[in-house]
């Protein structure tokens, strides 16, 4: 798969943000540590709905047009 930045790198509780999630999949989600395992779950938020302009879909319409 083609970037055009880096993709972030570090155990997933340091990594994985809202804002990232946001990005990559115009989701609007929590994400927070697990109290048990420590990892991030990805809560999606009530707020919005997924974007289907935003993140991932975007990209992935780009790659096609190329």
């Amino acid at each position: 798969m083609t970037c055009q930045r880096p993709s972030p790198q570090g155990p997933a509780s340091a990594v994985v943000t809202a804002e990232l999630v946001r990005e990559v999949f115009g989701l609007d989600a929590v994400v927070g540590p697990d109290p048990v395992t420590g990892s991030p779950p990805i809560v999606p938020s009530s707020r919005g709905a997924r974007r289907p302009d935003a993140g991932g879909s975007q990209r992935r319409r780009e790659r096609q047009a190329r």
